[in-house]
């Protein structure tokens, strides 16, 4: 399995496979790359393909101090780094696209040749001016009910949070909701709740404007988390940005439907 090491010693699983324009995809809270095996598969063909476990996630260990936002971009850095990778296309899904976000606001934009921010919003928390954040409605409030209840009980918290990733198109796969519902209870729960909190105190949306690069806005007609309006607000923010709905889908349109995702990943590559 191919490991490396970080500046603090930590060490990071990733996978790194095909040839040509390197596309790293960086995965969602409680997620691991494995969640990434349908374009991992599919886009080799045509390109590099790189997918890694961010810390605290799949194969690669928690450290010793909570993880943040800020730790999970300088991982994401130290990986371009070990790889000797110049310019990439990011693909960021969920709280991997704030992994993004942190990784330009940063680094800069010199080492990102393209952005794709997969269903999320720029500020999770919602108040009297921010209605685009989770679900709409959620204030800080219910961040607070929403970090005790996963630190209380994660497999009662992970049983009743799996069918939010979905629309109908995954929850109509039975293989694969079951599959990603075990993925979640191997969780630990110390570890997502520090990020989650992480990820409730991060709003990039001053930095939308100076993402200058090509980007690309996907998003899921049917998410139970983010709008239409919140993808339309990123278009309209980001100065070369284009959108994709993908109907039927929700939270994970690249694991719903593998075979249009793959397709608008390839094509917003290809075009830049």
């Amino acid at each position: 399995m191919p490991f490396m090491t970080c500046p603090d010693g930590l060490s990071l699983f990733f996978e790194d496979k095909g040839e040509g324009t390197a596309i790293v995809f960086v995965h969602g809270w409680s997620a691991h790359h494995g969640f990434f095996r349908e374009q991992s598969s599919a886009l080799l063909q045509s390109f590099r393909v790189i997918t890694l476990d961010q810390r605290g996630h799949g194969s690669s260990p928690a450290p010793e101090q909570r993880p943040q936002i800020e730790d999970l971009s300088a991982d994401l850095l130290s990986l371009l780094d070990h790889l000797k990778i110049e310019q990439c296309v990011l693909v960021g899904w969920s709280m991997g696209a704030l992994v993004c976000w942190d990784f330009i606001a940063r680094y800069g934009l010199d080492r990102i040749g393209g952005l794709a921010v997969v269903d999320m919003t720029p500020r999770l928390i919602c108040d009297d001016e921010w209605a685009l954040g989770l679900r709409g409605s959620f204030t800080a409030e219910h961040n607070r009910q929403t970090l005790q209840r996963m630190s209380d009980d994660w497999p009662t918290y992970a049983r009743h949070m799996a069918p939010n990733l979905f629309g109908q198109k995954g929850r109509s796969n039975e293989a694969l909701f079951d599959w990603t519902l075990q993925q979640l209870l191997q969780n630990d729960p110390g570890t997502l709740a520090s990020l989650w909190q992480s990820m409730a105190q991060c709003d990039y949306r001053d930095l939308l404007p100076r993402i200058t690069c090509p980007a690309m806005v996907v998003h899921g007609s049917e998410s139970a988390l983010y709008n239409a309006q919140t993808a339309a607000f990123l278009t309209d923010r980001m100065p070369d940005a284009s959108q994709h709905e993908m109907a039927g889908c929700g939270h994970a349109p690249h694991m719903e439907n593998p075979g249009e995702f793959n397709q608008v990943i390839s094509d917003f590559v290809t075009a830049r």
